[in-house]
């Protein structure tokens, strides 16, 4: 029974679960599993946190298991139309209109290219950092293409630094 229990764990560590990572006020990174209420860990970097998480996460499934509990499975991704309403300024649409017209493709053809353009560089991100502002600003500088020399290992302090400009202050 208890080998069966181990296959079981098993089987779920195998699921794709909603896997965030965010820094905390002292620095360090706290990963969790979005579907598993309480199952977080921390780490000093975000591979040192998925590391633990893993961990937690068998941990977590395991104790489950054994006191009869349901295990949560992972939130399945929607599935999207691929359509919207986007309401834009009448000065943008002529413009994407003129130029759609001057490429020789339909205005949702040309748009659709832009938006790719802009999310291709995205495409390689396995995970969401997710917390303070200069997360969502690495985010969206990487979907901007304006990164260029930023690697892996720069914190963010330093995207911030290099590539955001400080927050205009408030006048007095």
């Amino acid at each position: 029974m208890k080998n069966d229990n181990k296959a079981k764990a098993a089987d779920y560590l195998d699921l794709p679960y909603t896997t965030i990572l965010r820094r905390d006020d002292e620095g360090d990174v706290v990963g969790r599993i979005q579907e598993l209420p309480g199952c977080t860990a921390h780490g000093a970097t975000d591979a040192e946190a998925l590391e633990n998480l893993r961990e937690m996460q068998a941990l977590w499934i395991q104790d489950c298991i054994d006191s009869g509990h349901a295990i949560p499975r992972p939130e399945p991704e929607p599935l999207l139309s691929g359509k919207w309403v986007q309401r834009v300024p009448r000065s943008l649409h002529g413009k994407l209109a003129h130029l759609a017209k001057r490429e020789g493709v339909s205005l949702n053809q040309l748009v659709t290219s832009i938006l790719s353009q802009s999310v291709a560089p995205t495409a390689h991100l396995n995970h969401i950092v997710k917390g303070g502002t200069a997360g969502v600003r690495e985010i969206t500088l990487r979907a901007q293409g304006n990164i260029g020399n930023v690697r892996p290992g720069n914190t963010k302090d330093e995207i911030q630094n290099r590539y955001v400009s400080p927050p205009r202050k408030k006048r007095g």
